[in-house]
C-alpha cells in the first residue's frame, strides 16, 4: 500500500461519498458481510462476505488494519417496522416512525485495499 495520509475516523461517512479515503480499524465480520470499526460509526467493505482467514477472531475481536478505498453509499438494508399480529419478517426491524429511506442507507469502502497493523 502506499504512503497515503491517514483520514481520522469520521463523525459520519456520508460527506466522504465519492472521496478515496485511507482510514485505520479493526476488522470484524457481520452477519452482512465484512466491516472495519474505528472509533465511531463502522462501515461496510463492500464485495466482501467476510474478512479473509487470521483476520476476524469471533466476539468483535479482529485485526488492527489499514483500509484504503472509495467511499460509497447504498440503499439496500433489508429494514421495516414490525406489526403486532404480523408474521415474523426477514430483515432488520425497526421503531414505528423510523424513515425507512434512511435506515436502508449504508457506507461502504468499494475497492478496499487493506494493510495488517498488527
Amino acid at each position: 500500500m502506499t504512503s497515503e495520509s491517514i483520514t481520522p475516523w469520521p463523525k459520519a461517512w456520508a460527506p466522504l461519498a465519492g472521496t478515496r479515503v485511507t482510514v485505520e480499524g479493526t476488522a470484524l465480520d457481520a452477519k452482512m458481510g465484512a466491516i472495519l470499526a474505528g472509533d465511531g460509526v463502522e462501515i461496510w467493505i463492500d464485495g466482501r462476505d467476510s474478512w479473509p482467514d487470521g483476520y476476524y477472531h469471533g466476539c468483535r475481536n479482529g485485526r488492527r488494519v489499514r483500509v484504503s478505498g472509495l467511499g460509497i453509499v447504498r440503499d439496500d438494508l433489508p429494514v421495516f417496522v414490525p406489526e403486532k399480529g404480523e408474521p415474523q419478517r426477514a430483515g432488520m426491524p425497526v421503531p414505528a416512525g423510523t424513515d425507512l429511506a434512511q435506515a436502508c442507507r449504508r457506507y461502504l469502502l468499494s475497492e478496499a485495499r487493506w494493510t495488517p497493523l498488527d
